[in-house]
């Protein structure tokens, strides 16, 4: 037992010596949103990262196809457009998918558009060689 006590009080007296502030966390390599971002659109203009966002789902597909032969999916951009407060021009499938992902994600965490928002900006300043 005494060896036990032993291990123990030598495991105890080598982490008195670590210090918490010395070791890195673990989300040390984890960018924020804004850097992310930023960094997202550098590779845009290398052409090292598509700017198509891609998903299978015969639910939606059949949904936006009935909506485009009934000819509501027009009315359910602008209306999605209104309810974001912005402008938009409505053509395609993929303009009312734009704005539906931005309507989503701004009612689920409005925060996260911002920081989007603040990521451009740190590129468009960052790449601006003036």
């Amino acid at each position: 037992m005494s060896n036990d006590k032993d291990k123990a009080e030598k495991l105890l007296q080598e982490s008195k010596g670590q210090s918490r502030h010395k070791t890195e966390p673990e989300s040390a390599g984890t960018p924020t949103l804004e850097d992310a971002v930023a960094d997202a659109y550098r590779r845009l203009d290398n052409n090292d990262l598509p700017s198509n966002i891609t998903l299978r789902d015969d639910n939606l597909a059949a949904l936006f196809v009935g909506l485009e032969k009934s000819d509501e999916l027009v009315p359910l951009g602008e209306a999605t457009a209104d309810a974001l407060g912005r402008e938009a021009t409505i053509d395609t499938r993929a303009d009312v998918l734009r704005l539906l992902l931005r309507y989503a994600i701004s009612e689920i965490d409005g925060s996260i558009l911002e920081r989007g928002k603040a990521g451009r900006t740190q590129y468009l300043t960052e790449s601006d060689d003036f």
